[in-house]
C-alpha cells in the first residue's frame, strides 16, 4: 500500500501542478499578472480540491474505505510536495526562459498598487520593491519559497480536510493491544 500511497499523491501533485501552471498561463496571458481576485481564487481552490478529492480517492478505491486523521494530512503534504516541485520548476522557467520581463511587469503592477494605496512611503516602497526584486530574481530562493509555499498550503488544506475525510477502521473485540 505504502508504494500506492506515494504513487497516488504524486498523481494528484502532477494534475494540481499542471492546473495550477495553466492558471498562470492563463493568468499571464490576460495580463493580469496574480492581480485579478478571481484568479487568485483558483490559486487556492485548486489545491485545496485536488487535495481533498485525491484523498477521498484514496481512502475509498485504494485504502478500503479506512483512513486515519495522520495519513490524511500525510497525503496533503506528499501531494503538495509533488505539486510545489512541479510550480517551483515552472516559475524558474518562467522567469528565465519563457518571459524574461515577468518580473520586472509584475515589480510594476505592485510599484501601482503600492502607490495607489498610499499605506506607505515612497521611500518605504522602493525599498520592498528592491528586497522583493532581489527575491525573485534569485532562482534558489525562488525555487525553496515556491515548495515552502505548498507544503505550507497543502499542511493546512489537509489539517482542515483531515477533520471530514479521517475515517478510522473499526475496533473489534478481538483486537488485542501488542
Amino acid at each position: 500500500m505504502k508504494s500506492n500511497f506515494v504513487r497516488h499523491t504524486a498523481l494528484y501533485g502532477l494534475f494540481i501542478g499542471l492546473a495550477l501552471v495553466l492558471l498562470n498561463v492563463v493568468d499571464t496571458l490576460l495580463g493580469f499578472y496574480n492581480t485579478n481576485k478571481f484568479f487568485n481564487l483558483l490559486t487556492y481552490a485548486i489545491p485545496a480540491g485536488g487535495i481533498v478529492w485525491g484523498a477521498l480517492q484514496f481512502r475509498n478505491k485504494e485504502a478500503d474505505g479506512f483512513m486515519p486523521y495522520g495519513q490524511v494530512v500525510g497525503y496533503g503534504v506528499l501531494t503538495a510536495v509533488f505539486f510545489g516541485i512541479i510550480v517551483a520548476i515552472y516559475t524558474i522557467l518562467l522567469v528565465t526562459v519563457i518571459d524574461p520581463s515577468y518580473v520586472d511587469r509584475v515589480q510594476a503592477l505592485t510599484a501601482e498598487q503600492l502607490y495607489a494605496a498610499g499605506a506607505l512611503t515612497e521611500q518605504q516602497i522602493d525599498q520592498a520593491l528592491e528586497i522583493s526584486d532581489k527575491m525573485m530574481r534569485n532562482l534558489a530562493w525562488s525555487f525553496i519559497s515556491s515548495l515552502f509555499g505548498a507544503l505550507f498550503e497543502g499542511l493546512i488544506i489537509a489539517l482542515i480536510a483531515g477533520i471530514f475525510i479521517r475515517r478510522n477502521r473499526p475496533s473489534t473485540p478481538f483486537d488485542t493491544v501488542a
